[in-house]
């Protein structure tokens, strides 16, 4: 049984998004309303590494009376410590309006789109050029400001792990949201046999790709009296292929000329 209905002024689509209250019971999804964050701030870094610096001499002192694998314990141990002294978790409450969902947002980013909201539900309520008009400016500003400080925030995460291949990868994963998983299949045909042993797929796979040059020779005719290549590749052609440095200006351009691929 339908109960009521709102109007969401919200400019997150090209319509108004519509709310309806019913007493059906269709189940709940619980969501943690609460999160722990570390804070990574400059100040906190600048603490850490001040941190790691006065204690570096006092953990070398101790590598001299310990083994390997003591002293690396040792290490794990004391790094640690430091860490979540100086970069502790903080609670974060998500009911908050004001609390960022995006790493890149800001408390001031999160008040500049509330306020965005009110101009838009003020413009609906009130359609005229004085509201249109301010709405406008205000949410071209604001676009322009959330599309830099993500852009940013990336520039600064590829600087961090670009000396990690395996995080670059991720993390570009993550930009482009490709984090789908393909379930794997548990069995194979193999001559019109089904094989489920994990072992025996991995060697049929290793066989069938280490013999598709073998195979696609024997597959092809026999045909005599192929002309040489000397026939069709004549003149003398020394110092005709040349490689020259490249520089990351010119791969910028390469890479940006491609046709982005779905």
């Amino acid at each position: 049984m339908l109960l009521s209905s709102n109007i969401v002024y919200a400019d997150i689509s090209d319509h108004l998004p519509v709310v309806v209250q019913s007493n059906c019971y269709v189940g709940t999804l619980s969501h943690p309303k609460i999160i722990y964050k570390r804070i990574m701030s400059d100040s906190n870094k600048a603490n850490f590494i001040s941190a790691l610096a006065n204690t570096s001499e006092s953990l070398c002192n101790d590598y001299n009376n310990l083994d390997l694998n003591a002293a690396y314990n040792r290490f794990l141990e004391r790094f640690i410590e430091i860490y979540d002294n100086c970069f502790p978790l903080q609670k974060i409450n998500l009911k908050s309006k004001n609390t960022p969902r995006k790493p890149w947002m800001t408390k001031g980013l999160v008040r500049s789109c509330i306020k965005k909201a009110k101009l838009f539900k003020q413009l609906k309520l009130n359609p005229n050029i004085c509201n249109r008009t301010k709405y406008i400016i205000y949410k071209n500003k604001l676009q322009k400001l959330l599309k830099k400080a993500e852009t940013q925030y990336y520039i600064d995460k590829f600087e961090f792990v670009k000396t990690n291949i395996k995080h670059t990868w991720s993390l570009i994963k993550t930009v482009l949201n490709n984090n789908n998983k393909t379930d794997l299949f548990d069995s194979i045909k193999v001559n019109n046999k089904t094989v489920n042993d994990k072992q025996q797929i991995a060697n049929e796979f290793n066989r069938y790709f280490v013999n598709i040059g073998h195979n696609l020779a024997q597959s092809l005719p026999n045909t005599p009296n192929i002309p040489s290549y000397h026939s069709y590749l004549k003149g003398d052609f020394v110092n005709s292929f040349s490689l020259f440095l490249t520089t990351p200006d010119e791969i910028c351009r390469v890479v940006a000329a491609m046709a982005p691929k779905n």
